[in-house]
């Protein structure tokens, strides 16, 4: 069962709902994998083991019924340990709260519930989120799957290291400061920050005072995080600011994305090509970054009139001296005026205190 580890979300829920795989079998496979690696990578910090086969089970028979198992049927997944699982602790890492354990689901995971998919457990946290990697008090340390000696980052460190151990094919997560992209980018996965409010975060134990953090998705596949999203976008009246259904399916919309389309490989194709045009810019002044694409597509155009097919050959050389040129354009149109407020920001006299009210 070893094959299942690796295997994309969408590619294991397609095989239940076509029933060429159990979801008891997967879920068996699942938790032979986390008793097997869990004790090195710590990433699961709380299961529900008998029940999640309970459910696998529930929704075998659903499916044999020929029922709808939804279009999650049958995916484990794991929780970060600061989203509740009815049943089971939400911690947040930290030692006052590691015996309180939630009454009932997150809306998250409820939804996800609702789209078949199963939770397996909790997933290790730093303390309430706070930091960029994950350890605390309470767990320990998680370790990258990658190399254990290594973090996998944080604060969605578990998530993480579960999605690049394999223990589960979908994992929540939650950003404010980077928790969701830097586990993603640390150990190998597909993370993504929704837009603050698509993806409830409710109901609310206490209410936070941030309005920068979201959840969202740690998956294997770009088309698994579209799957995770069609599942649990949508208005919720236990958070206020959830945002409505933004009136289309995520995954339906993954082959409207850039380079999908003929033209936009076109397009693409003018950055990504022109080694020597990139070097080259590289070592002009700073200028327009409409005339460095402008000069990228004539020298496309020359090289196809030639019959010269370097063009052709992907390079990150043209989109280097993109973002280089940028870059500087950027420090020249505005670099003077941060240095200016950096300089009044420091030799600014502090004034009186003054109170409201």
């Amino acid at each position: 069962m070893a094959a299942l580890a690796f295997e994309p979300a969408h590619a294991l829920a397609a095989a239940i709902r076509r029933g060429e795989l159990a979801a008891v079998e997967l879920m068996e496979a699942t938790l032979e994998r986390i008793s097997w690696l869990n004790p090195t990578l710590n990433a699961f910090v709380a299961l529900r083991a008998e029940e999640a086969l309970a459910d696998a089970r529930g929704l075998g028979e659903r499916i044999a019924r020929g029922d709808d198992p939804g279009p999650l049927a049958g995916l484990p997944f794991g929780v970060k340990d600061l989203e509740d699982v009815a049943g089971l602790p939400t911690t947040y890492g930290s030692v006052p709260f590691r015996t309180h354990v939630a009454a009932r689901d997150s809306t998250q995971v409820a939804r996800l519930r609702r789209a078949g998919a199963i939770p397996v457990g909790k997933t290790n946290t730093p303390e309430f989120g706070y930091t960029a990697f994950t350890k605390n008090r309470v767990f320990g340390v998680t370790r990258n799957p990658w190399n254990v000696s290594r973090t996998p980052g944080g604060s969605s460190g578990g998530s993480a290291a579960a999605i690049a151990g394999g223990l589960v094919p979908l994992a929540t997560a939650s950003d404010g400061g980077g928790s969701i992209r830097i586990p993603a980018s640390f150990s190998g996965a597909f993370g993504l920050k929704p837009t603050f409010g698509r993806v409830s975060r409710g109901p609310f134990g206490f209410r936070d005072w941030v309005d920068v953090v979201c959840y969202g998705p740690l998956t294997r596949t770009v088309g698994d995080a579209a799957l995770f999203l069609d599942a649990v976008v949508g208005p919720d009246p236990h958070d206020p600011d959830a945002l409505p259904h933004p009136g289309y399916s995520y995954v339906a919309r993954l082959d409207e994305l850039p380079g999908a389309t003929p033209a936009d490989r076109e397009r693409l194709a003018a950055l990504e090509a022109m080694t020597r045009g990139g070097a080259a810019l590289l070592g002009r002044p700073a200028g327009s970054l409409d005339k460095a694409l402008a000069a990228f597509q004539e020298a496309r155009e020359h090289c196809k009139a030639a019959g010269d097919r370097r063009w052709e050959t992907e390079s990150l050389a043209a989109l280097a001296a993109v973002a280089h040129l940028a870059g500087r354009q950027r420090q020249a149109v505005h670099g003077g005026e941060l240095r200016r407020r950096v300089r009044e920001q420091v030799h600014r006299k502090p004034g009186p205190i003054r109170l409201s009210g």
